[in-house]
């Protein structure tokens, strides 16, 4: 029943996506700033929302363990860039968008559903990173393109909201 509700109605799948978020962020404990400059330490857990033109952070929490790190292989031409007050990438992680529909003629459209996949160009996504010092801004890429980008004082506001 509920899956029929899900696929039926994009309101429900997105109310179902917010909630589990929602109950991830509950279970997650955020910790102090990190300590040294240049140094690794934890990682930032990201709520991702948007389309493949415009993405955008709409939660941060810290977490203490040490970041897990990329899936072995994972290549995309989604990334999200932290960029030092120059410009310049201290580091790039890439983001795993197979799970959406990726083309930006269906943005706006119904969700493609095969059987119990249902793809939608509205994009959902927890994303973790590295937490390292020195960040200015977080810029989302598609390949050279920017599609989205956040201050660091942006993040530090919504990791302050989390606590």
């Amino acid at each position: 029943m509920l899956a029929d509700m899900v696929v039926s109605s994009p309101r429900y799948a997105t109310a179902l996506l917010c909630l589990c978020t929602l109950a991830l962020l509950a279970a997650v404990q955020p910790v102090a700033a990190p300590a040294g400059p240049g140094k690794e330490q934890g990682h930032l857990v990201l709520v991702v929302e948007g389309d493949v033109t415009s993405l955008r952070i709409v939660r941060a929490v810290a977490k203490a363990d040490d970041w897990g790190g990329t899936q072995k292989g994972l290549q995309s031409e989604f990334a999200l860039r932290a960029l030092d007050a120059d410009g310049k990438d201290l580091i790039s992680v890439p983001m795993d968008l197979s799970r959406f529909d990726t083309d930006p003629a269906h943005i706006g459209k119904q969700d493609q559903v095969n059987g119990c996949e249902v793809r939608s160009a509205r994009v959902g996504l927890l994303l973790n990173i590295p937490r390292v010092d020195g960040v200015a801004s977080y810029q989302f890429v598609r390949g050279k393109t920017a599609i989205g980008e956040a201050t660091a004082d942006a993040v530090a506001q919504l990791l302050s909201e989390s606590r």
